[in-house]
């Protein structure tokens, strides 16, 4: 992958892992997919709304290379298409298709220290610690309404998983349908409750492998220049996403 190294952000659902991702992306050697549909600068925010998702959560960003070529999903965001850890394969393939900055690429994920270092030894692994409840408030609001009707051509394989039928069910009656909608079509429960219960269980999970991730990390203590010895200058304008 040329010089191009991995900087995955792990955090709970709704716990602002996408905003962590733009205020790291301040730093001189960690990658900022600059694009209209994400802004030009890790604090300026989307030019567009051809993102839906960053219409419903403004720190939201895709992974868009220079050249317009996106860099594939990674753990469980993926791995629900395949029932498998096979993703990781079809992951690796078209990472070695694509033109690479030697720098550290973000990439935010809701999974664990663990899991993410079975696939990833030589990653930088950042543990992001918050309230799994206000964390699963936050969620309601914002990713708990995001699509299911994304195409992830090149990603997918060629059957279909069990997360896919279910989707394209509900999606059969309910085009608009949300993240939400396909929880409580799945599991017949109650999405904000049972997000309640997953974040708390991750939350836990996350605690017990911390020693998995290269740090671990809060808003609330969080001191930016001492990660500088290993990403480099950290741009002051990352203030700006500290205060919006």
């Amino acid at each position: 992958m040329n010089g191009a190294k991995l900087l995955i952000i792990n955090s709970l659902q709704g716990a602002g892992g996408h905003r962590l991702g733009r205020i790291l992306s301040c730093f001189e050697d960690v990658y900022w997919y600059s694009h209209p549909n994400n802004g030009l600068e890790p604090w300026s925010l989307a030019l567009n709304n051809k993102i839906k998702e960053s219409t419903i959560s403004k720190y939201h960003y895709d992974r868009i290379l220079s050249n317009g070529e996106s860099i594939p999903l990674i753990g469980s965001r993926i791995e629900k298409y395949w029932d498998s850890p096979k993703w990781y394969n079809n992951w690796l393939s078209i990472m070695k298709t694509l033109d690479l900055p030697d720098k550290f690429l973000t990439f935010v994920v809701h999974d664990s220290p663990k899991y993410l270092r079975s696939f990833f030894p030589e990653a930088f692994i950042v543990n992001l610690i918050s309230d799994p409840d206000k964390s699963t408030d936050r969620h309601m609001n914002t990713s708990a309404k995001f699509r299911i009707d994304f195409k992830m051509r090149g990603q997918r394989p060629d059957y279909k998983s069990v997360w896919v039928e279910a989707s394209e069910q509900l999606l059969s009656t309910n085009k608009d349908a949300t993240e939400a909608d396909l929880w409580e079509y799945m599991y017949k429960t109650d999405h904000y409750q049972g997000m309640k219960i997953k974040n708390r269980e991750a939350n836990k999970l996350n605690f017990k492998e911390k020693s998995y991730a290269n740090i671990t990390l809060d808003y609330e203590s969080l001191k930016l220049y001492d990660l500088e010895k290993y990403f480099g200058v950290l741009d002051a304008s990352h203030k700006r996403l500290l205060h919006q």
